[in-house]
């Protein structure tokens, strides 16, 4: 890892710690989180869903507009990989989003419309309760790293 990256990732736990420890905006703080993941692991952008305490998933941040968009729609079509990041509590996957259309053709065709060609959806939960998904969307296909994911994954348990 290079010295700058590292520097970029104490950085990162760094405000985000800092802003749990202030009187922080819940908002403001999964807006950085979602900018820092996409400047820290090379990817496009991220977005982020919550759950409501009735479980429906909702769109709180996003670090593009790009991002924003597909996260509603998903939500709207009730399709796509954080949908099935959230339900099935685990990590979805899709480095390439060409070889996902018939498991999510809505989604696929609306990513490819807006230049994404890759996405990973990593589960954001306290213990054993879902509490939503952090989505991370490429602009090329590929897979993120082990120590990518790791780190993405790290800095949603931290929120």
């Amino acid at each position: 890892m290079s010295e700058g990256r590292e520097s970029e990732i104490v950085r990162a736990f760094v405000e985000l710690t800092n802003e749990l420890v202030d009187d922080y905006d819940v908002v403001d703080m999964l807006s950085q989180l979602t900018t820092n993941c996409a400047g820290l692991l090379g990817i496009s952008s991220a977005g982020l869903l919550l759950a409501d305490g009735r479980g429906v998933l909702h769109l709180v941040a996003s670090s593009s507009e790009r991002t924003h968009h597909l996260e509603v729609f998903q939500l709207q079509r009730e399709e796509g990989p954080c949908l099935d990041c959230f339900h099935g509590a685990q990590a979805v996957l899709a480095p390439d989003l060409d070889a996902e259309r018939e498991r999510w053709p809505q989604f696929c065709r609306a990513a490819s419309g807006v230049g994404f060609r890759s996405v990973h959806a990593l589960p954001m939960r306290l213990r054993d309760t879902m509490l939503g998904t952090l989505g991370l969307f490429g602009d090329e296909t590929g897979v993120l790293g082990d120590d990518d994911l790791a780190l993405a994954q790290a800095l949603v348990h931290v929120a």
